[in-house]
Parts: structure tokens; C-alpha cells; sequence
């Protein structure tokens, strides 16, 4: 093809480039803004998570010396992430009972004494707040091997049983947004988990640790039914 006839070819399809040129430069805007729109969601994201706290919870078992038993366990709630305001941490203790039947599933019981002591620091980050309890890993190991004792059992079979705790931590991040986080033992569950329990706590009459025997256990067992 001669160079006029190139030159003439383009300035006949002088339109149909004009158009293709326009066409792409829109779809590159459309791309652009795109790509622009994740990096803006990206960066609201982080500074979202900039803005929350991180609450984590632990556990420490104390050895006494004159026993030389771990006969205490306390737990801790603690803020790694930002600071959070107008904390409030509320504990509730269970036990899980498994008669090891096919026809039940475990049965939770609610249960009161192994965490009643709260100490908050009123500190927005750190160590937030510590529950204590006087001989609680030392009760429930005497629940454990009263289970374990037949005369106690009187001809029941064996049943498994497990301590455990929910913590629910409620607060205001730096937006000043209400959240609430929940705990069961050291890992975060979901809340509708939670409030099962908790509700749960507050529905049925909750068991001593200090004076529960295999009796009231199975009792409170009984009563609630498989869950």
C-alpha cells in the first residue's frame, strides 16, 4: 500500500478511530477507578483496624508451697491492640457433663464460684482485668476425682465432665462505636455462641462449685435434659 493510499485509508476511517480511542480510554478510566476504589477500601480498612482494640485472655495456674499443689487459677484480659473506653468484663462459669450415651448430647450446666472475684486496672490497654478465685483449681479437681470415686457414684457409669468459662467484654473503640468481643476459656468465640450461654447462666439455677457434689450435678443434669 502507497503512502497516499495509507493516508487516504486513515482519513476515511477518521471516525471509527476517533471512537475506538474514546472507548478505551473510558474502559482504562473504569479500570483506574477501580483500582483506585480497593486502594481506598484497603486504606479504610486499615485504619479501622487502627482504630480497635485487641483483647486477648490467659491463664495462670499458682503452686502452693505448702501443699505443693496448683491448687489456684486465675485469668487475665488483656488490650494489645488501641485503646479501648468504658470497659466492662463479665465472667460466667459452666460444666460440660458427657454421659457418653448416644441418645444425649452434653449437657451444660451453669455453675458459680470459680472465678468470683473481678479486678479491673481501669487501664484502656495492657492488663485490663484479673479474676481470681479462693482454691478453685483445687475444688474442681476434687469434683474430678470424686467423679472418679465409686462409692460417690453409686453404680452410675463414668461420665466425662469440663470446666470452662465465657467472658463477655464490652466497649468503645476510638470512633466511639459500641462493641463487644466474647471469650470461652482463652478463645474468641462468635456472640450468638455466647449469649446461649450466658442466657443460659441466667435461665437456670446455677450450681456452688464449693459445695457441688455428684448428686447435684446429676441432678442439675437431669432437670435441663440434653441440649
Amino acid at each position: 500500500m502507497t503512502k497516499q493510499k495509507l493516508r487516504l485509508w486513515l482519513e476515511q476511517n477518521k471516525v471509527f478511530f476517533e471512537i475506538f480511542s474514546s472507548v478505551l480510554l473510558g474502559i482504562a478510566g473504569i479500570f483506574v477507578a477501580y483500582a483506585s476504589y480497593h486502594v481506598s477500601e484497603s486504606q479504610l480498612e486499615v485504619s479501622r483496624v487502627a482504630t480497635e482494640p485487641h483483647f486477648y485472655v490467659d491463664k495462670l495456674l499458682f503452686r502452693n508451697p505448702e501443699t505443693e499443689k496448683f491448687d489456684e487459677e486465675e485469668l487475665y484480659l488483656h488490650n494489645v491492640g488501641a485503646p479501648a473506653h468504658n470497659i466492662s468484663a463479665k465472667l460466667r462459669s459452666f460444666i460440660t457433663v458427657d454421659l457418653f450415651d448416644a441418645s444425649y448430647k452434653p449437657v451444660v450446666v451453669p455453675v458459680l464460684g470459680y472465678f468470683p472475684g473481678q479486678f479491673p486496672t481501669n487501664a484502656p490497654t495492657g492488663l485490663i482485668a484479673t479474676f481470681r478465685g479462693h482454691l478453685n483449681n483445687q475444688l474442681a479437681a476434687e469434683l474430678h476425682f470424686s467423679i472418679l470415686d465409686p462409692e460417690k457414684m453409686k453404680g452410675r457409669p463414668f461420665f466425662d465432665h469440663t470446666l470452662f468459662s465465657i467472658v463477655e467484654v464490652s466497649y468503645q473503640n476510638a470512633l466511639g462505636q459500641d462493641r463487644k468481643v466474647y471469650f470461652r476459656n482463652t478463645s474468641q468465640i462468635s456472640p450468638e455462641a455466647a449469649q446461649h450461654l450466658l442466657n443460659l447462666h441466667e435461665e437456670k439455677q446455677p450450681l456452688e462449685l464449693s459445695t457441688i457434689t455428684v448428686d447435684s450435678l446429676m441432678a442439675a443434669v437431669n432437670e435441663q435434659g440434653s441440649l
